[in-house]
């Protein structure tokens, strides 16, 4: 994705941030990860996960679709999808107190979550 559509998406601030990280990464690696990413299917994966699962995801998330996330979450066999409200696919950078809200939430309705 043209960093010029990330910054539309994130906000300008955003843009800073990604060009240090693509930096500090180097382009070559942020671009084979980017690369992996794509390849790897990993909707087999998500049904043998076993735990309670909060399903994170931005409003604006060019990357995961509105479509794949809902799969995601139904793929999951105790899932549940929160979309935050105007924020990226960066969800835990760019919207931190919803998302640290939805984790609360979710370790309240199951103790045994923090005993482990």
């Amino acid at each position: 994705m043209p960093a010029r559509a990330l910054v539309r998406r994130g906000g300008r601030r955003l843009a800073p941030v990604l060009a240090r990280d693509i930096g500090n990464a180097r382009p070559w690696r942020v671009f084979a990860t980017l690369s992996h990413s794509a390849r790897n299917a990993i909707e087999s994966d998500l049904v043998r996960i076993t735990v309670p699962t909060l399903v994170l995801t931005g409003e604006r998330d060019p990357i995961a679709p509105p479509r794949w996330r809902e799969q995601a979450a139904r793929l999951v066999p105790d899932a549940d999808l929160m979309v935050v409200p105007r924020a990226a696919h960066n969800v835990a950078t760019t919207a931190a107190t919803e998302v640290a809200n939805a984790v609360r939430h979710l370790l309240a309705l199951d103790p045994a979550l923090t005993d482990r």
